[in-house]
């Protein structure tokens, strides 16, 4: 499987970097999510957070790549390391 869906630090590059530190603890908790219905819940918190509102680039990055991204979760959690 190719991970063509962004990580955290590839999301990250459409914040400034002194920012960087705030919004990782809400994108990670996408990955470690038990199936793609929470994984999206995460996606769909981060979004109406405070920090989804101030950089709304990161969650349309999130957006346009989700079908990439999802087979990733049909993993279980200690494969998704490996991945």
């Amino acid at each position: 499987m190719q991970a063509s869906a962004p990580s955290c630090g590839t999301a990250l590059r459409l914040s400034p970097s002194r920012d960087h530190p705030k919004p990782i603890p809400s994108l990670k908790g996408i990955y470690p999510a038990p199936d793609r219905g929470r994984g999206r819940a995460g996606l769909d918190a981060f979004e109406v957070s405070d920090l989804g509102e101030r950089y709304p680039a990161v969650g349309r990055t999130w957006r346009s790549t989700w079908p990439e991204f999802t087979p990733y979760l049909a993993f279980p959690r200690t494969i998704r390391t490996v991945v």
